[in-house]
């Protein structure tokens, strides 16, 4: 009867240290995830900011004479950005 103790307490501590390892290890991936979500929120913020500064030196590259061209060519390029972005999300969600 004693080694049948002996194995129930055997398999209970090799289930509690796998139990500990698996916890680890998703506090390391947790931890991964979050790094990897700041970088890209720094990143779609970096991205946004060149977006900004590349519209305005269009806009001032058109001078006054040739403003509205300006605006249009800096709307035109962000509604093809956007185009792709919405191509490449359906692209990466779709099912096979």
């Amino acid at each position: 009867m004693k080694w049948l103790n002996r194995l129930g307490i055997a398999f209970v501590s090799v289930v509690e240290c796998r139990d500990e390892q698996l916890i680890v290890r998703q506090v390391q991936q947790l931890r991964r995830e979050i790094k990897v979500f700041a970088c890209a929120l720094a990143a779609a913020l970096f991205v946004c900011i060149a977006a900004g500064f590349a519209g305005l030196a269009v806009i001032t590259a058109f001078g006054d004479s040739h403003r509205i061209a300006g605006y249009f060519c800096v709307a035109s390029a962000f509604v093809l950005l956007a185009g792709l972005a919405m191509l490449l999300a359906r692209k990466s969600s779709r099912v096979d």
